[in-house]
């Protein structure tokens, strides 16, 4: 998606822009065709962002992007030499400067936007809200993690990375192409390390949620304190500021942070054991979960045909965005509670094994999420409980033995296995965690663990298969190759299906 505009028409709309400065020839009559970070995609009349990454720095491309017909480069004062007299402009923290270029560029944009922060429970709680939305009539588009999502055909949505938030330019075109093809409504997931970085910038959110906090990230972050910032950052500098702030406040930090909000004058409503919406009674069921909840005085009860008590914290959240954005009231909206699904990963009940055993994958990779998942489950155990997984390398290390203790104390047999091993060396990491369940099973190999597991469960054991849910790859140093969780519990099944008969 590309179009022609004056820069000056582009700088024009910026909302409180940082400080900026302009370089070389005079700005009037410079046009920007598209903008891009990627040096591979300049071309004439690009604005091209030399962002330093990670990975990769933006700057080395400088030269290139000129070549290739670049009319502006975006960058850091520090860069400007690199420019040599080319059209440049400079800012202390360019990507913040490129996303609210971006969001000004791409236009329109959907009327409706939620965003959703949390350690766990994002990306549930994003597809329970654009569920809701197609359940009430409004087309609607979900991104985040499991990419982008509509009941709707759209044409022309951008490839994104694998980021749960992805880079400014290609999240602002997908909202763009997707609000030109009918979408009014639409949710994002918010991670710790979007925000940080300035990937939502610029966005127009009428209703922020606040899903869960606990231990990640702190190999980017380095601290809790930091990684809390850097969730409220989506509360102070993204959420308009007469919109809906929604929060858990079953965790301290988050009920701390409504008071504040609140006494600020920003409007929340909370939810959880108490609050605004208040949880009364989860009941396990065999087909799901009977629930009961209390909000503005009235009691209802309602099933949803999902695993997890924490999938009914996602939906309650889900439900009180829905409701500000579409003025359909709570009541109303939990009436589709039974028509909800499961979301791909999620505590997702894959296969019954053929001596009865229910297998489950989850994409629980935090020493909480383990932790929920194991104890949600527990209720449907009438044998044991297994739990196979691993965690990634080049990644917090810290809670690797916490995440062996956490399934000590919620598994009867533990499965240590590999899960995105990345770079480093595979038997360390599993060493780790074995350190908190020093009696656990070490399979390296994952598809030999889940083997092992699903040919020995029986009548009434629970599988749980953590760590990778909807993920269908593994990376392994640098290469990235299939592995998917379910279709490997499914040959398997279908292994001994085969066996049984012959």
């Amino acid at each position: 998606m590309s179009k022609k505009l004056l820069l000056t028409d582009l700088l024009s709309r910026l909302p409180d822009a940082p400080l900026y400065a302009w370089h070389g020839i005079g700005i009037e009559g410079i046009s920007v065709l598209d903008i891009t970070q990627d040096s591979r995609t300049v071309r004439d009349g690009s604005l091209f962002a030399a962002i330093r990454g990670n990975v990769h720095n933006g700057e080395a491309y400088i030269a290139q992007a000129r070549a290739q017909g670049a009319s502006v480069i975006l960058c850091h004062p520090d860069a400007l030499p690199l420019c040599e007299g080319h059209p440049a402009i400079t800012c202390q923290e360019p990507r913040y400067l490129l996303s609210l270029i971006a969001a000004a560029y791409y236009q329109p944009q959907p009327s409706n936007m939620v965003a959703v922060t949390g350690t766990d429970g994002k990306t549930s709680t994003a597809e329970f809200v654009r569920q809701l939305w197609e359940c009430t009539g409004h087309p609607a588009l979900s991104i985040g993690t499991l990419g982008l999502k509509s009941n709707r055909i759209l044409q022309d949505l951008p490839p994104l990375s694998d980021n749960t938030s992805p880079e400014a330019v290609r999240f602002y075109e997908a909202l763009s192409v997707a609000c030109n093809q009918g979408i009014m409504h639409a949710v994002c997931e918010a991670s710790s390390h979007g925000l940080h970085q300035y990937r939502l910038e610029g966005l127009q959110v009428q209703c922020a949620i606040f899903t869960s906090f606990s231990q990640d990230h702190l190999d980017y972050h380095g601290t809790m304190d930091d990684y809390f910032a850097a969730k409220t950052l989506l509360f102070e500098r993204i959420v308009h500021p007469r919109g809906l702030a929604i929060m858990c406040s079953d965790e301290p930090r988050i009920a701390a942070l409504a008071q504040s909000l609140r006494a600020k004058g920003q409007r929340t409503l909370t939810y959880g054991t108490h609050g605004d919406v208040r949880i009364d009674a989860i009941t396990p069921m065999p087909t799901g979960q009977a629930v009961a909840l209390y909000y503005e005085d009235q009691r209802y009860s309602f099933h949803l045909p999902i695993y997890g008590d924490f999938q009914v914290y996602n939906m309650i959240a889900a439900m009180l965005a829905v409701q500000e954005t579409t003025h359909h009231h709570l009541a109303e909206l939990l009436t589709h509670a039974p028509h909800l699904h499961t979301i791909r990963g999620r505590l997702e009940l894959v296969a019954t094994t053929p001596k009865g055993a229910r297998v489950f994958v989850d994409y629980a990779h935090t020493p909480a999420a383990l932790s929920k998942a194991l104890h949600t489950l527990r209720p449907y155990v009438n044998g044991t409980m297994t739990v196979i997984f691993g965690c990634g390398g080049d990644r917090d290390k810290t809670k690797r033995p916490l995440m062996g203790k956490e399934a000590r104390m919620g598994a009867d047999h533990i499965i240590i296995t590999d899960d995105n091993p990345r770079t480093e060396d595979p038997a360390t990491i599993r060493t780790e965690i074995h350190a908190g369940c020093p009696d656990a099973l070490i399979i390296p190999d994952r598809r030999e663990a889940i083997d092992h597991a699903v040919r020995h469960g029986k009548a009434g054991d629970v599988i749980v298969v953590a760590g990778k849910g909807h993920e269908d790859y593994q990376i392994i140093g640098t290469r990235k190759i299939h592995s998917d969780d379910a279709e490997i519990i499914r040959d398997t099944i279908g292994e001994l299906l085969i066996h049984a008969s012959s």
